[in-house]
């Protein structure tokens, strides 16, 4: 499923309407109608019927406010007790906005003008089971202003506690091209947005404001978007459990286990060998064959007895505990019997270590995994990784290392992600994991795949080191760095959030991570027992398509 920046969404809007001649109106009454369907759900989660609520529309004058107008009808069509307010002057309203005004006027409904602070004062919020804001809609951009404004914060001041926010197609206040919020924004329940989620809806700030995503089907021919500009140029999508589910095929009766990848590891130092234990380990839960570990030599008894399936390559190893340049045969040798690289977690950056992380990375021509010091060196020395040529490279940032390694403040990075992981894949060449909410898989040619899973209970050490083992196995059975990449974040993000389903997110570790990737898996394929709560994409955004009349 596309994610698009409120420019496309209005140019595939304009191709609908002008070129293949649905007029506005009708996309406008079929959002209207499918708005209603996500509001029936809500209620009947609150054990309500549509007949039984107080619901407050709150309008813009444009075309989400025109969306609101639909809605106020379908609702009161089914029994409701629906009050309409409308954020300026009735006569200010134009083209479909203003047809569908009328039609609840010629109904005998009152739509409420609120033309001074005095009248937004009085506005009827107390009794609402739900306010749905349709005040501004995804061309909105910048800071709200006026009575608008005021309307946004009285919303989120004083809707009742029993009270649920419905927000068309956006929270008012947020941009939808990249989720910034100038000042405020209203705090949603339920966003009900159209055809396709859109930037705004994934990145924070907005993400935090949207509640839960819900799109609504409003008509578009699948053509028209397949046959827009976001399918010639660079894209956005979100991962798709079906896709990820679709790589684990029943193996074969007769594999052998050099059919599924052997991982080298080259991780750990004194003080560090959990990072090396945990890549080893999830390398291992996602199918890889054969994994082996290059160690300090002095550390090999506590990895032998770590690690029971992972075989071991003691190193070389400098005076304080991290590999050493004497260990580069043997490194070379670890990573010819591979056909594929992780490196870089618990390395240290002893200035030894740092140059070998160097050479192996000039040398690389497979598949490799690069991680925690292994960037923390490349950060160095950047240009190594610019001119290795090495495509099959997955390098897996946070932000931090992400600005370290693009020499640029870390606010850019966490105020414009999708920019930056195009920049940071177009300039290293390679794909790039990047490690934020929500995470990003980013490849050469400017696509980005959006993670849909996980929590903040990720938010703990060793949790990187499991991913970057995870990767790595997935590449060691062949996919492609995209797609390795995209399906180790998901499967890693959807074992988190198993585990709060069950525990909570204080408590998980990364070990706990190990033994769910398994579960994970089967949920995919249907194989659990346990309820799917992942069916629909994720709980922050599920897709619905729209009744017909």
């Amino acid at each position: 499923m596309y994610v698009l920046t409120s420019d496309e969404m209005r140019s595939i809007d304009q191709t609908t309407i002008e070129i293949v001649g649905i007029p506005g109106i009708v996309l406008m009454e079929n959002a209207g109608r499918g708005i209603v369907d996500s509001i029936a759900d809500l209620a009947e989660s609150d054990g309500l019927e549509l007949s039984e609520l107080n619901v407050t529309v709150i309008c813009g004058k444009g075309n989400n406010g025109g969306d609101g107008f639909v809605v106020a009808r379908y609702l009161l069509n089914s029994g409701a007790d629906v009050i309409v307010y409308l954020i300026g002057k009735r006569e200010d309203v134009q083209g479909d906005a203003k047809t569908n005004l009328n039609i609840l006027l010629n109904m005998g409904e009152e739509v409420i003008e609120l033309l001074s602070a005095d009248e937004l004062a009085d506005m009827a919020l107390e009794y609402a089971d739900i306010i749905v804001d349709a005040i501004f809609g995804t061309g909105f951009l910048g800071t709200p202003r006026g009575l608008a404004s005021e309307a946004i914060a009285m919303i989120n001041r004083e809707k009742p506690t029993h009270c649920r926010v419905v927000s068309i197609d956006a929270p008012s206040g947020v941009d939808m091209s990249n989720g910034r919020i100038e000042s405020h924004a209203v705090k949603a329940d339920l966003t009900a947005t159209m055809a396709l989620p859109k930037v705004g809806h994934i990145f924070e700030p907005g993400r935090s404001h949207v509640g839960r995503l819900e799109v609504v089907d409003i008509g578009i021919p699948p053509a028209v978007i397949e046959g827009s500009s976001i399918s010639s140029g660079p894209q956005m999508e979100l991962i798709d459990p079906e896709d990820i589910s679709d790589l684990f095929q029943k193996r074969k009766f007769d594999a052998f286990k050099s059919d599924f990848g052997k991982v080298a590891v080259i991780a750990g130092s004194t003080g560090m060998t959990g990072a090396a234990a945990l890549t080893c380990s999830a390398a291992l839960r996602v199918g890889a064959g054969l994994v082996k570990l290059g160690i300090p030599k002095n550390l090999n008894l506590i990895m032998e007895m770590k690690l029971t399936e992972t075989m071991t390559t003691p190193l070389a190893e400098t005076s304080t505990g991290s590999l050493s340049l004497l260990g580069e045969k043997g490194l070379d040798r670890l990573t010819r019997w591979a056909n594929v690289t992780a490196i870089g977690p618990g390395l240290s950056r002893h200035p030894e270590t740092v140059e070998l992380i160097w050479r192996e990375v000039e040398k690389s021509c497979m598949p490799m995994v690069i991680d925690a010091d292994g960037l923390n060196a490349l950060a160095d020395k950047p240009s190594i990784l610019e001119q290795s040529g090495n495509e099959k490279i997955v390098i897996t940032p946070h932000p931090g290392e992400m600005a370290r390694l693009l020499d640029i403040p870390i606010r850019d990075v966490l105020e414009n992600p999708a920019a930056i992981i195009r920049q940071a894949a177009s300039k290293f060449g390679c794909t790039v994991v990047l490690k934020c909410a929500p995470a990003l898989v980013g490849t050469q040619d400017g696509y980005i795949y959006v993670n849909t899973t996980g929590n903040p209970g990720l938010a703990t050490g060793g949790s990187g080191d499991v991913l970057t083992g995870m990767i790595a196995g997935l590449l060691g059975q062949g996919l492609s760095p995209g797609t390795a990449g995209a399906a180790g974040i998901f499967l890693h993000g959807f074992a988190a959030d198993i585990y709060v389903e069950e525990k909570s997110e204080y408590s998980l570790i990364a070990s706990d991570l190990l033994p769910l990737i398994p579960r994970a898996i089967n949920r995919l394929a249907g194989n659990d027992k346990l309820t799917q709560d992942h069916d629909n994409h994720c709980d922050h955004c599920e897709s619905r398509s729209a009744k017909s009349a």
